[in-house]
């Protein structure tokens, strides 16, 4: 599997090439295309090239659609997505359960039991729902459909979970027939052992899932912010937050047996207030380097008080353009 930005502010509906495992494109709301390959967010891009993301296989297997959830199998490795426009906004808890087991009954069903990297897109996902933040109800919703689904923690994937003003529910998730391995972050506590404070059930998700098989070397980072122990730092303050979130990239990135200063071939910014993009751009600019491929994107990230999110993959070597 080669995972490639493709540098483009065009998201028209232009044909999908052959080889093309996923196109994920980003837009103002959330649309279900007739192609499964065809994704589109509704997470406004913030900056040139940020609106398309391709990833290209060696050989397409199979696609098509279960029902309202969209696959694509390849080179060992199988894309399923899901959009559910939700018929009770404050039951999330139960949606996100039902949605988890659909996509993890699937997966396993078609031989790709192992979930790698997985990401949510929530709608308002700090209003209330279940009594609780809608956050903090997706959280119960995914960890009860994992625990149905038997997983134990160290099959736990990859994952990020924005907000955004699109209608519904998209969850989106790269699986494999062999599984990961999960790394976590020794600035930060697991995020499955977070105390209660942050919900009835915890965020349940690894810090970053290395892959094995045809994509050994390769490592998904999940949405990683300015969090420290289990304490966000430095609230509503995006420059010593960027900080923070790059020392635990960095932290990451050495944890998985790279050295300190490789830095991811793709990087994917989520920033809550458009107005602070220029400082972001200059500053990882300087951290990755030259030429680095990164999306800049309009999202709420999980907890409040956070400004910015960035998550990545590092290849074994760097894909082309």
């Amino acid at each position: 599997m080669i995972l490639t930005y493709r540098l483009s502010d065009s998201v028209g509906d232009d044909p999908i090439a052959p080889s093309t495992f996923a196109r994920i494109r980003f837009a103002e709301r959330h649309a279900r295309s007739s192609d499964p390959r065809d994704l589109v967010i509704g997470l406004p891009p913030l900056s040139r090239g940020a609106a398309v993301e391709e990833w290209h296989a060696e050989r397409l297997e199979d696609l098509g659609w279960d029902g309202d959830t969209g696959f694509v199998e390849g080179d060992g490795l199988m894309l399923v997505h899901r959009l559910i426009q939700e018929e009770e906004p404050d039951r999330l808890a139960r949606t996100t359960e039902r949605l988890y087991g659909e996509l993890l009954a699937l997966i396993a069903q078609r031989g790709y039991p192992h979930p790698l990297r997985m990401w949510n897109f929530i709608e308002r996902i700090h209003d209330p729902a279940d009594g609780q933040e809608r956050y903090r109800a997706f959280s119960a919703g995914r960890v009860e459909a994992f625990d149905r689904a038997g997983f134990e923690r160290k099959r736990i994937p990859a994952a990020s979970a924005i907000g955004t003003s699109a209608g519904g529910l998209l969850v989106y998730a790269l699986a494999s027939r062999t599984p990961g391995e999960a790394v976590e972050n020794p600035r930060q506590i697991p995020a499955y052992r977070y105390p209660p404070r942050y919900g009835v059930r915890p965020p349940y998700f690894a810090r970053a899932m290395r892959g094995t098989g045809g994509l050994a070397g390769t490592l998904f980072i999940s949405g990683t912010a300015s969090v420290v122990g289990h304490a966000s730092c430095h609230p509503e303050r995006l420059e010593p937050q960027l900080t923070e979130t790059l020392l635990n990239l960095e932290t990451l990135i050495e944890t998985s047996g790279e050295t300190r200063t490789r830095r991811p071939d793709l990087l994917r910014v989520y920033v809550r207030a458009p107005h602070g993009i220029e400082g972001i751009e200059s500053r990882l600019r300087d951290w990755c380097g030259p030429e680095p491929r990164i999306q800049y994107l309009r999202g709420d990230i999980c907890r409040r008080g956070l400004e910015v999110e960035i998550e990545g993959v590092l290849q074994p070597c760097a894909a082309p353009s």
